[in-house]
């Protein structure tokens, strides 16, 4: 059984959304793209992106770093 990171937030504090991006980041093995986030949370890419860009504004422990011109998103 994979133990699931968690994130430093109490997701009863956050919109739905921001709840929804918060999970995939948790489940991803990866760092995910803007896109892959948007995907993988039933999501328009321009709402995954806002609410993203909030979470790390927050510090939860979501953050980003660029590679080209994508952005990846995970958990530190």
């Amino acid at each position: 059984m994979m133990k699931r990171k968690r994130v430093g937030c109490n997701k009863g504090d956050l919109v739905p959304h921001e709840r929804v991006a918060c999970e995939v980041l948790e489940n991803a093995r990866r760092p995910l793209t803007t896109n892959e986030v948007a995907g993988y949370g039933n999501m328009s890419w321009l709402t995954a992106k806002k609410h993203l860009e909030e979470l790390s504004k927050k510090r939860l422990g979501i953050c980003s770093r660029n590679k080209g011109r994508a952005k990846l998103w995970f958990i530190e």
